[in-house]
């Protein structure tokens, strides 16, 4: 513990409107300034809520006594993170994701003067394998938690909308006592999970449907390097792709790294300069054979990306010989 540090058990009046009835309470106070944890436990899961009330930077060196898989959502602040064995993160305003926390470590974050409120609950591994047949991705983290892993795991986080933070805010804000106040925060605990596997579910498709598209470019492109030679247009190569022109030339861009346009035609000046060092054709044919309708064009785009034209590239060349 750092020096004029303080703890406690009992809420100071001055931050009463944060207490949570029922909740088992530690509020700690020192010169960096004060947080509060507040924590309802059960043999299954336990839900912590987080507030940090902070006066100057500082960092904080959490650690967990057991492996811990959590789901935890920041709900103001943004906090920077090194969490053992993974690296830096942040733990971002408004997103929640699954964590796993090597136990017996000490982990870093920083915390710049403000105020903060996090919320995480922690899960049993007799819980978490409830549904790991279901979203096998969890498999992992429930593993680690068995075989007491030193590496810290992160899946994707997504970002708390209004349904999640009215699922959190019923779960801060449960009047009930005893057994029925855990059966509604169990079912209020589902109703998170179940949020998070559809949001999950749905990423997943996109991020499906995203590779096959960059597998479809991929494919045009390659075919473009085969065929460039032919009259090709964009609008040909979109419905080849089998997207509209819009989002082809977007993600073509996006994936190659330039246009199609752009691509179809350096490659055909790169074999135009091939020709025009290595035959003695007509810049018209030379045009032609590489797949441009229009000469003129042709010498546009050709001194466009060499700075001469044709006709001049090719009695340069000539001379170098």
């Amino acid at each position: 513990m750092e020096p004029n540090v303080r703890t406690s058990n009992q809420i100071p009046s001055k931050y009463a409107r944060y207490s949570i009835p029922n909740a088992q309470t530690e509020f700690i106070e020192g010169d960096f300034g004060t947080f509060l944890t507040q924590e309802f436990i059960t043999p299954q899961w336990a839900i912590g809520w987080l507030n940090f009330f902070i006066k100057e930077d500082t960092h904080l060196y959490p650690t967990t006594a057991e492996p811990m898989v959590a789901l935890y959502s920041t709900i103001d602040g943004n906090i920077p993170c090194t969490l053992e064995g993974f690296g830096e993160l942040v733990l971002q305003n408004r997103k929640y994701g699954f964590y796993y926390i090597p136990p017996e470590v000490k982990n870093d974050a920083f915390f710049a003067s403000g105020d903060y409120d996090a919320m995480y609950i922690s899960f049993s591994p007799a819980f978490l394998s409830q549904f790991i047949d279901h979203h096998p991705q969890f498999g992992d983290l429930y593993n680690r938690q068995q075989q007491e892993v030193q590496n810290g795991q992160v899946l994707p986080v997504y970002p708390i909308t209004q349904h999640e933070l009215g699922i959190l805010n019923k779960i801060r804000y449960s009047n009930l006592h005893g057994k029925p106040q855990e059966l509604s925060l169990q079912a209020r605990i589902h109703d998170l999970l179940v949020a998070y596997f559809m949001v999950h579910d749905v990423a997943d498709k996109v991020e499906t449907v995203e590779s096959e598209v960059e597998r479809r470019i991929r494919d045009t492109a390659g075919y473009i390097s085969h065929n460039y030679h032919l009259p090709l247009t964009v609008a040909d190569l979109s419905k080849r792709t089998r997207l509209n022109l819009s989002k082809f030339e977007k993600m073509f861009k996006q994936v190659i790294g330039q246009s199609p346009k752009k691509y179809m035609e350096e490659l055909r000046i790169k074999e135009a300069v091939r020709l025009l060092e290595c035959t003695e054709i007509t810049i018209a044919d030379v045009a032609f054979k590489v797949g441009f309708a229009d000469p003129n064009y042709f010498s546009s785009v050709f001194k466009k990306l060499h700075n001469v034209s044709p006709r001049e590239y090719r009695q340069n060349s000539s001379g170098r010989s």
